[in-house]
C-alpha cells in the first residue's frame, strides 16, 4: 500500500477530505496513491501537513530516501542548492553534503513554505 494511502486511512480521511485539507485535487491524491505519478516534495509537504504527520513519513522507507520517487520544482532545486552552497561556503571547490543532510534541509524548506503560506492566508 502507499504509504500516503496508508496515513489517509489511519487518520481515517476519505480522499476528499484530504484533498480538502491539503488543498491537492483529489484527482492527483488518487494518481499519487496509485503510484501514476511522482509528486513534488512541495505536494508531499502539503499532504504531511493535513495528515498532521512529518514529511518524512511520507518520503523515507526503512531510513532510505527514495530519491528517484519524487522530483524538485526547478525554483525548488535551486533554492536547495542555493541553501546548501551557502551553508557551504569553506568548500570552495565544490559541495560535499551526506544525504541525511539533504533530506534535512529539504524538510526544513517544505516545513518553512507551509509556516509562509499559512501565515499569509
Amino acid at each position: 500500500m502507499n504509504k500516503v494511502a496508508l496515513w489517509r486511512a489511519k487518520r481515517g480521511m476519505t480522499i476528499k477530505v484530504l484533498a480538502e485539507k491539503s488543498g491537492v485535487e483529489s484527482a492527483s491524491l488518487s494518481r499519487i496513491e496509485k503510484g501514476k505519478v511522482k509528486p513534488y516534495l512541495s505536494t508531499l509537504g502539503k499532504i504531511a501537513a493535513a495528515l498532521e504527520i512529518p514529511v518524512e513519513e511520507l518520503i523515507t522507507e526503512q531510513n532510505q530516501v527514495e530519491v528517484p520517487r519524487y522530483k524538485l520544482r526547478p525554483a525548488d532545486k535551486a533554492e536547495l542548492l542555493a541553501s546548501i552552497a551557502e551553508s557551504d561556503r569553506e568548500d570552495a571547490q565544490g559541495i560535499v553534503i551526506t544525504l541525511e543532510e539533504v533530506e534535512e534541509m529539504v524538510s526544513r524548506m517544505i516545513a518553512e513554505k507551509l509556516a509562509t503560506q499559512k501565515a499569509s492566508a
